[in-house]
């Protein structure tokens, strides 16, 4: 924060906001605000994204250089919830740069709650962390699924939830799978918690019991494919800065990413990429020879609107067409 504060006076005369004073409106009063103000929310952000950074880089040190721990991965958490405030929040919110935290993290880890919260119980947002965590992966990281369960607020024994929680992160081959409600508390919020394994007074519950065996069963004999995806996305986080569209592009990817198999690379860090899969640049360009894909990411729709729905399905069935090989590895090359 200290580094952003200093910076304040060149960012006051690039975005005429009044940083000595603040001012109380409505949120809807900046559902479109004008590119200059937006530098403000873009570097106030970022400044939270340096913090956290810094953070992490300095906790790492310690754990490696005092810790007696130099090959024991520092492991950096992401909530499977993280995508959808990006999704519907500003377009400044590109600040926070998930794929460069992929990439300076020893191994990442995933936080996997579904939630009758929200009416797909989280699945989108899910399947978004889940496609940009594939990044580990590539770069030669481990993956640790550390935690996750069904709460609907209870902790509840659904057998889809239960299958689904089981299968999402598989395609990542995680060194762990853990599930996290093993045992009732003594003083529990809720009275019935069918999905938790042992009750209070130390009984088993057959039901969650063999739910979850089954389940780590599967998980250990069943291999799954690795995430094939259908789109590469180079990632710059600061080209959004003072450019809407772009950070428009970033929300709109991960709104992709809930439904569909798309990879963030780090920019200048691109490794060998599978030919024929189309790939957009940190400047929203498409090197793709699929008909009408680049006009659709020209035409991104807002969040939580029926257009937005529209403009998914668009793009799914673009992406889903079968390629034209030899145009697409031409472009590539």
């Amino acid at each position: 924060m200290r580094n952003a504060v200093s910076r304040i006076p060149a960012q006051y005369r690039q975005s005429r906001v009044p940083y000595g004073r603040q001012q109380t409106r409505e949120l809807s009063d900046y559902g479109n605000p004008p590119a200059e103000p937006a530098l403000a929310y873009f570097d106030f952000a970022r400044s939270l994204n340096d913090w956290f950074v810094d953070c992490y880089q300095r906790c790492r040190k310690i754990w490696h250089e005092s810790g007696g721990s130099a090959d024991v991965p520092f492991i950096m958490q992401l909530a499977g919830s993280e995508p959808e405030k990006i999704v519907r929040g500003r377009p400044s919110l590109a600040a926070f740069d998930l794929p460069g935290w992929i990439g300076m993290a020893d191994a990442i880890g995933l936080s996997l709650y579904t939630n009758s919260g929200y009416v797909d119980m989280g699945h989108a947002s899910i399947n978004a962390v889940v496609n940009l965590a594939s990044l580990t992966r590539l770069l030669g990281k481990d993956v640790f699924v550390l935690e996750g369960g069904n709460e609907a607020p209870n902790v509840t024994l659904d057998s889809a939830e239960f299958h689904y929680f089981g299968a999402v992160a598989r395609s990542l081959d995680p060194r762990t799978y853990i599930y996290e409600f093993f045992k009732e508390k003594f003083l529990e919020d809720y009275a019935y918690s069918p999905g938790k394994v042992v009750t209070a007074k130390g009984k088993i519950r057959r039901p969650a019991f063999n739910a979850l065996r089954a389940m780590f069963a599967k998980i250990e004999t069943t291999p799954a494919p690795p995430i094939k995806p259908v789109l590469y996305v180079i990632s710059n986080s600061m080209a959004s800065r003072g450019n809407l569209r772009a950070g428009l592009l970033n929300s709109a990817l991960l709104d992709l990413a809930a439904d569909l198999p798309i990879v963030g690379i780090l920019y200048g860090r691109t490794p060998a990429l599978e030919s024929g899969i189309p790939v957009i640049q940190p400047d929203g360009t498409v090197v793709s020879s699929r008909e009408g894909l680049s006009q659709l990411f020209n035409e991104i729709s807002p969040a939580d609107t029926p257009e937005r729905i529209r403009w998914r399905r668009e793009v799914a069935k673009v992406l889903r067409t079968r390629p034209s090989n030899r145009r697409d590895r031409a472009l590539r090359d």
